[in-house]
């Protein structure tokens, strides 16, 4: 996993002390490009989270393909096609856009028939955020200070420190893994079906309880719990692979079962 996430923040940080200078080659200005063309960065340093390639990792591409293919008609063209007055969203904002070769560059987002769903909600999204500033008073550098509105739409995932990754099962994106040691076991290992919204907590393995089966043609369960089938399209579980197979979405050597609870006693510990 350390090919992957960034270094567990230090216990000198964790108790209050000064951090390593390991710790610090972590952090570095935003740098981007403005409309002008012109390069700028922030005057404050930033946790740079790595970002890896979803064919990497190999999970589920579905969420991935939704904001990177998704367009959302944001002029209100179909309502007026369908004889209906509609001034569309009246978007008119710069966006910073994360492109495939990393680099970011500010380009100006406005109605269209046909926008980028992963750009219209960034563009929604920053749009509130200013006008609850304007309404209350409120400076804008005293909350996101000179940070741009940057979006990274489907080219892949943040791969962060590992503090506090116990606290946040299920795991992967689509929420199809229910504990650490399920993360760090083969594919073919991994429970099959499991309940969202269950509250069970599964303190040796790291994670919700799951179950082995689920009835047929059911999304929920008797107590109104989702029913996660990772047979299902966009619920698949694969991915993030410990094994020594070679294919898409191994990131790393076959642990045995006593290596698996070696990795999730450390990081119960972070």
């Amino acid at each position: 996993m350390s090919g992957c996430h960034l270094p567990a923040l230090t216990p000198d940080i964790v108790h209050g002390k000064a951090p390593d200078s390991e710790f610090w080659k972590n952090f570095g200005p935003i740098r981007w490009r403005g409309r002008d063309g012109q390069e700028k960065q922030t005057k404050e340093s930033v946790l740079n989270v790595k970002i890896i390639k979803q064919s990497h990792i190999g999970t589920d591409p579905a969420q991935g393909d939704v904001l990177r293919n998704r367009t959302v008609d944001t002029a209100g063209s179909e309502l007026a096609r369908a004889g209906h007055s509609s001034p569309g969203l009246g978007l008119d904002i710069d966006v910073c856009q994360r492109k495939a070769d990393n680099t970011l560059d500010t380009i100006q987002l406005s109605d269209h028939a046909m926008q980028l769903y992963a750009l219209a909600l960034g563009a929604v999204v920053q749009s509130s955020i200013d006008e609850w500033l304007r309404s209350t008073g409120t400076v804008h550098a005293e909350i996101e200070g000179d940070r741009p509105n940057c979006l990274a739409a489907g080219f892949g995932y943040k791969a962060r420190p590992l503090n506090g990754v116990w606290a946040t099962a299920p795991f992967l994106h689509n929420g199809s893994v229910p504990t650490i040691y399920d993360l760090l076991s083969p594919v073919a290992e991994r429970p099959k079906v499991l309940l969202l919204g269950e509250p069970s907590f599964d303190p040796v393995r790291v994670g919700i309880v799951a179950r082995t089966a689920a009835p047929k043609g059911r999304t929920y369960d008797s107590k109104g719990y989702f029913i996660l089938d990772t047979s299902r399209p966009a619920n698949r579980n694969t991915g993030h692979e410990f094994s020594n197979d070679k294919h898409e979405g191994v990131i790393g050597p076959a642990l045995s079962p006593e290596e698996r609870n070696a990795i999730i006693e450390f990081l119960k510990s972070i």
